[in-house]
């Protein structure tokens, strides 16, 4: 069997294709809180790039939009998609118990299938690094996973994500769509504290681009405002927050804003790492870095030094591209499945 990974997101779709040198990964923006009607549509432009595998691994984390009603109905609606897409194919749907379950399965188990792209993650990941133990931070565009694995085996007795929550295996935070205003009430500008507006204008991804931490992408219209995330743009949603527009500021306080919330958000990141060592009172010499928001992990390695000298940092971006890194949870249960059922 040749298989694929889909990763459903509430945000973006990802496909993982490890057989595939040419194309490892795709990864297509889709705000399943609004266009979820359109789900099985998009599904399809992913699913054209498998022409020549039979199998599909699914993992989804869609099912929390809400838009449905509950969890069990967006689990459901995301399997019925996926398996109307893909026909003939054989579909198996990775669970945070490490049981992989067909569709007919899901009624009795859907809890477990609901969130459970960052056990695959771990599970897979565990391998690149030496030993098979260590810490795996997954920092994606809304949520950063931080998962301790053992010899192999994810260390959690998390289930759902409101027990990763509780254990700092879960942060709302990430490297885009976090919202400036969850990160800081007050910009330090010119010796005073300036209140930020409390409103969903502009998010990390705006300051990590504003920076050049992060390239535009012009393309990309799922920002604050609909508008491209370019320089400018991102520049201008910034100023919102200071209830102005770009033009009517002075360039440096848009640095500011940016550079203290790229640090608040490293430092959110961090303050998560040192919980969950210090919850599972671990000593933790590797840590194998995933995703797109690789960049704000300085504080969290910081974190871990401060706990555990002579860290080893492995990139998954070196190990697999870019590309196939962040879309980590696709390409992970196209692997993990493909040896399963091998």
């Amino acid at each position: 069997m040749a298989w694929f990974g889909l990763d459903i997101g509430g945000a973006n779709l990802k496909a993982g294709f490890p057989s595939s040198p040419d194309r490892p990964a795709i990864e297509m923006p889709f705000p399943m809180w609004t266009d979820w009607q359109s789900l099985e549509e998009s599904i399809a432009k992913l699913v054209r790039h498998a022409a020549s595998s039979d199998s599909c691994a699914v993992t989804m984390t869609g099912e929390l939009a809400d838009n449905f009603e509950n969890r069990r109905a967006g689990v459901f609606y995301i399997a019925d998609a996926v398996e109307r897409v893909c026909g003939g194919r054989r579909v198996a749907y990775y669970s945070c118990d490490g049981v992989w379950r067909s569709r007919n399965e899901l009624e009795q188990a859907w809890d477990l299938v609901a969130a459970a792209n960052w056990h695959a993650t771990a599970t897979w990941g565990a391998r690149l690094l030496p030993g098979a133990t260590g810490l795996i931070v997954d920092v994606g565009s809304t949520t950063t996973d931080v998962s301790l694995v053992q010899n192999g085996v994810v260390a959690t007795n998390s289930r759902n994500d409101l027990e990763r929550l509780t254990t700092g295996e879960l942060l709302y935070v990430g490297a885009d769509r976090t919202p400036i205003c969850g990160l800081l009430s007050h910009v330090r500008f010119g010796g005073q504290q300036i209140a930020l507006a409390n409103e969903l204008f502009a998010t990390v991804g705006d300051a990590a681009v504003w920076k050049g931490l992060v390239p535009e992408f012009p393309e990309l219209m799922q920002t604050a405002d609909g508008r491209p995330k370019t320089r400018l743009s991102c520049g201008q949603r910034m100023a919102r927050m200071l209830c102005r527009d770009l033009d009517d500021l002075d360039s440096e306080l848009i640095d500011a804003l940016a550079a203290q919330t790229v640090a608040a958000a490293e430092a959110a990141i961090g303050e998560t790492i040192s919980k969950r060592l210090s919850t599972a009172g671990a000593k933790v010499k590797n840590v194998l870095a995933v995703g797109e928001g690789q960049f704000l992990l300085n504080n969290g390695i910081k974190a871990i030094e401060a706990i555990s000298a002579n860290i080893k940092l492995v990139s998954l971006a070196d190990q697999i591209g870019e590309m196939a890194s962040a879309c980590g949870p696709a390409h992970a249960v196209a692997v993990l499945a493909s040896e399963r059922f091998s």
